[in-house]
């Protein structure tokens, strides 16, 4: 544990995460943007699409305690189941090895778009609206959420 006046953090959240202010993701080679259109060609259903794009989204960005926690509770917020998954077996890296990157997404992933949500066409995507009323229903000027995931000092 570092102490920096009254503030404690543990040694990985020095890390970078992916959250800092000015990061960027790098630009898309062409490979991955053929395995993009691939994973997210219209064909395939919405939810398997936005699963997957949750999926790697978590995988793309180190999420401390604090943040996860928030992030989960916001995609519940939204529709999307984020409990473990029930009869899932661990995978080895050989069986990774072999699946492309849609099976990877769907083996591995943890976050399931509700049956009620998916059953019900009175749900449309709206990004803003859920963030919105997410922020509002959780006090958006909590001390947890303001200091440790927004980084507003």
């Amino acid at each position: 544990m570092i102490v920096y006046g009254d503030i404690h953090a543990d040694i990985y959240k020095l890390e970078p995460t992916g959250f800092e202010e000015n990061f960027a993701d790098a630009p898309v080679t062409p490979a991955e943007h053929a395995i993009n259109r691939h994973l997210y060609d219209p064909s395939v259903s919405f939810a398997t699409r936005i699963e997957t794009a949750i999926q790697r989204y978590r995988a793309r960005r180190k999420f401390h305690t604090e943040t996860a926690q928030v992030f989960s509770e916001f995609l519940s917020f939204g529709g999307v189941d984020t409990a473990q998954k029930q009869f899932t077996e661990r995978l080895s890296k050989a069986d990774l090895a072999d699946m492309d990157p849609a099976d990877v997404a769907a083996m591995t992933g943890t976050d399931v778009v509700r049956e009620v949500v998916l059953n019900n066409d009175k749900w449309e995507v709206d990004f803003v609206g859920v963030a919105q009323g997410f922020l509002f229903v959780n006090d958006c000027s909590s001390e947890l959420l303001v200091t440790n995931v927004l980084q507003v000092k």
